[in-house]
């Protein structure tokens, strides 16, 4: 197979199947929920404002109170859309084509990122044609979100990594944490497993560069808020993020696992007149921290009910049909059905069958599996902390695994042309 005509292809499949997506959804809507957010933020940034946006909220009185939010989300996504925000105003519908442009590179990135992995030809292909189709990858990647993004650069990551470039592969997943910093244990768990993909010698050492260009990456943003907040904090998101899967409602719901708002889950005396984004008179720091210590309360004042709840929260990462409470769920459920439901059989199942040889393959798709995971148990338990790892687990795994049983079960060989 010649790798970049197919590449285009698929390339150029995902543009399509997510145009057409787009077009459906209506470009031109207006932004909602953190889409609004991210926009925001590019917006500051298109105007020299910096990083940051106002939120509002009511006192107990009825008094509007305001707030400027200077980190409460990731920096990455607002710098990408900043230029695009600047020339067209802050369109939604520019904004949201962007968005399909960036999700739609991780169709080729798969199916290069198969090839790698061992998968022949054709299976490559099917990798990338699979991503470039993908339900819930095409419709995250219709919004301005950062599972797109985020999905393009754990691609580029694990392909560094296999080819034993571990200053870029440490820079991408820099990069990685600065879209979501929830794949921070992704990080550390790749970090630890580069041990096992490097060649005798070096492999302190290439584990050591991973890390090391990885926190080059994510330290002028985190001394930034060092500087600006008192703590070289992420994101002031974490806290809500985290008192919202652990708390009372999230258990008690029909489908426990959740992430429920703060009107919802706090039940402290002073309820957030920012809502999500905390108290005006605490500042935003102090407002994080504040909704973190909340949650931690929570889970350490019965650790059999904070068990049970990570329980579900992992069985809501893994289920195909996340019970939306939206007016697509069935749609939802049927596509998650159709997709990732057979896919988690085959990951399944690539995974045992490979534990004894442990591969590179397997092991960076273990690991970044395994960090979305352990950040859905902390957090919450959503398909939207599963996506980004969707199209890791499709060219790492599924792809060579189905490759080489088609290729026994026909007698057809569909030999790999590209050197790991």
């Amino acid at each position: 197979m010649r790798r970049t005509p197919a590449a285009l292809a698929v390339f150029l499949l995902a543009v399509a199947a997510r145009g057409a997506l787009l077009l459906a959804a209506g470009p031109g809507s207006r932004l909602v929920e953190d889409e609004r957010e991210y926009a925001a933020v590019a917006g500051s940034l298109a105007r020299g404002e910096g990083f940051g946006f106002d939120a509002a909220g009511l006192a107990a009185g009825g008094a509007e109170v305001r707030a400027r939010l200077v980190a409460f989300r990731a920096p990455l996504l607002p710098l990408v859309l900043a230029p695009v925000h600047a020339l067209t105003g802050g369109s939604p519908a520019a904004l949201r084509t962007l968005s399909c442009l960036v999700g739609a590179l991780a169709a080729p990135l798969a199916l290069g990122l198969a090839l790698r992995a061992g998968a022949g030809p054709r299976a490559a292909a099917a990798a990338g044609v699979a991503v470039a189709l993908w339900p819930s990858h095409a419709w995250l990647s219709v919004r301005v979100l950062s599972e797109g993004l985020d999905s393009v650069l754990l691609l580029a990551a694990a392909d560094l990594l296999i080819r034993r470039r571990h200053a870029a592969a440490g820079a991408a997943l820099g990069l990685a944490v600065l879209c979501r910093p929830g794949g921070l244990p992704s990080v550390a768990l790749v970090a630890a497993v580069v041990p096992f993909l490097a060649a005798p010698g070096v492999r302190l050492r290439a584990a050591a560069t991973v890390l090391f260009a990885a926190a080059a990456v994510v330290a002028p943003w985190a001394l930034r808020n060092a500087s600006v907040l008192g703590r070289p904090v992420l994101v002031t998101s974490s806290g809500v993020t985290m008192l919202g899967g652990n708390c009372d409602a999230s258990l008690v719901s029909d489908f426990p696992g959740k992430w429920r708002p703060p009107s919802e889950a706090w039940t402290g005396a002073g309820a957030p007149d920012l809502g999500m984004y905390g108290w005006s008179a605490l500042g935003e720091d102090a407002s994080d921290a504040r909704f973190a210590a909340a949650a931690r309360e929570w889970a350490a004042s019965d650790p059999g009910r904070a068990a049970r709840l990570a329980g579900w929260k992992a069985v809501r990462f893994l289920d195909p049909d996340q019970h939306s409470e939206k007016p697509d769920a069935r749609w939802k459920a049927l596509l998650g059905w159709i997709s990732w439901g057979p896919a988690l059989l085959v990951v399944a199942a690539a995974l045992a069958a490979g534990c004894r040889a442990r591969g590179p393959a397997w092991w960076i798709a273990a690991a970044m599996l395994a960090g979305h995971l352990a950040t859905a148990l902390v957090a919450y338990g959503d398909a939207r902390a599963r996506a980004p790892v969707e199209p890791v687990l499709l060219a790492l795994l599924a792809a060579p695994f189905v490759g080489a049983r088609v290729a026994k079960w026909t007698g057809r060989g569909d030999e790999a042309t590209v050197e790991a």
